[in-house]
């Protein structure tokens, strides 16, 4: 017989949102489950909302507001599946989710949790650009990955019932991170599915846009799991990168709201707290992109390479007018900027199709840190730049012409 999967939805308003939500649960192809919606003291009707159900496998518990984690516990306290999933009552599922995860969980005995990728959508249900996330995910022991940022959300997860059993449910004020943190460094087991069969979707109503809420929930989480008195000696490895991991995330993210000082001051922490960073091209390319918001970050919309370069060589100078930074790191400061604008470089021919724009900032880096001509494709770009994406693309069409043709006459 199919082992029952219990669906825990909290919801607090948006309740336009969530009837397409509780629609991708009803059109699963396995169909052996039940949902309950915690109604976390929204000022809207979520009962109008709930389709009939025939088949008695929808619930819904109503309860005073007291957050998100509180209203996922109480659907977890009432579930009776062997499997337990926290749907958010914004994202929307594939018709295959539940039939893939279970078939893996049934399988895979030593598997704990199964996640799958994810496609971001916007408020309208349209995709947006970009790879299916996580990149290249990976399985099993998760603890370092986890603490490195890797996202698993609660959405595409798929968790057996005894791991709450064993590591606890989610803990009140905090968020699912936490969970995962405390599952992984008890010995949860972690399989990914790579399809992404959850549509993740992001617009202004996300937990996550109010970033200054955000930032401290997740400090409060990085926290509450390091005051942990037995933690793995791989957890305690990792505590400095993991908190400059979070800095630089919220730098991101200050940047994307606007706010330059509140960016400085993470900046300088996580830079301080993981000196990789200081000749980290992705980082950088994140960061000069962030001005854009967190929807087109990285696309044509809106990108202004003249105020990415500011707000990056502001970072880069707040930096290193500390005079409490410690002088490995000071010494870097000629490499950290030419980092920076072969980032900037990066951006501008391959987003803006600027090859003047990526020259400047080419030979910018080249000016404050020669070596890295040597390094880090700088010689590449250079010669990108000067041919133009027209004719870089018309001498690939013709090289893979070439390969193909050359294909048939072996064959």
């Amino acid at each position: 017989m199919q082992p029952l999967v219990s669906i825990i939805i909290p919801v607090y308003n948006r309740t336009a949102l969530l009837r397409e939500t509780i629609a991708s649960v009803m059109s699963q192809t396995y169909t052996q489950w039940e949902l309950i919606v915690v109604d976390d003291g929204s000022q809207e009707d979520v009962a109008d909302v709930l389709p009939v159900d025939e088949n008695g496998r929808m619930h819904l518990i109503q309860q005073n507001n007291q957050g998100n984690a509180a209203a996922r516990n109480t659907g977890i306290q009432q579930a009776h599946g062997k499997y337990i999933a926290c749907l958010d009552s914004d994202d929307i599922w594939d018709v295959d989710l539940l039939r893939h995860c279970v078939a893996l969980l049934q399988k895979k005995q030593a598997v704990d949790v199964v996640y799958t990728q994810f496609q971001r959508i916007d408020a309208l249900g349209q995709m947006l650009a970009g790879p299916a996330e996580p990149l290249n995910p990976p399985q099993g022991d998760l603890l370092a990955d986890l603490l490195m940022g890797l996202p698993i959300l609660p959405s595409s997860a798929l968790a057996r019932r005894t791991c709450f059993e064993r590591w606890g449910a989610y803990t009140l004020g905090l968020d699912d991170w936490e969970l995962w943190l405390r599952w992984a460094a008890g010995g949860c087991e972690f399989a990914c599915l790579e399809q992404p069969l959850l549509n993740y979707r992001i617009h202004n109503q996300n937990l996550g846009m109010a970033w200054q809420s955000r930032r401290r929930t997740h400090f409060a989480m990085l926290d509450t799991f390091y005051n942990n008195d037995h933690l793995p000696e791989q957890a305690i490895t990792l505590r400095a990168q993991a908190y400059a991991n979070q800095h630089f995330l919220f730098c991101e993210m200050a940047l994307q709201a606007g706010s330059l000082a509140a960016a400085q001051a993470d900046f300088c922490s996580a830079f301080v707290g993981n000196p990789a960073y200081l000749t980290d091209g992705a980082a950088y390319y994140r960061l000069a992109c962030a001005h854009q918001g967190r929807i087109e970050a990285g696309s044509e919309h809106n990108l202004d390479l003249v105020r990415a370069e500011e707000e990056l060589l502001s970072l880069l100078d707040t930096l290193f007018a500390k005079r409490d930074l410690p002088p490995p790191i000071k010494e870097r400061r000629p490499a950290a900027r030419a980092s920076a604008f072969l980032a900037l470089a990066q951006v501008a021919y391959g987003i803006a199709g600027d090859g003047g724009a990526a020259r400047r900032f080419l030979f910018a880096a080249l000016k404050n840190w020669p070596p890295i001509v040597a390094q880090q494709g700088w010689s590449r770009w250079l010669l990108r730049s000067c041919a133009g994406q027209n004719r870089m693309q018309k001498t690939k069409a013709m090289l893979q012409s070439n390969e193909e043709q050359t294909n048939l006459a072996r064959h």
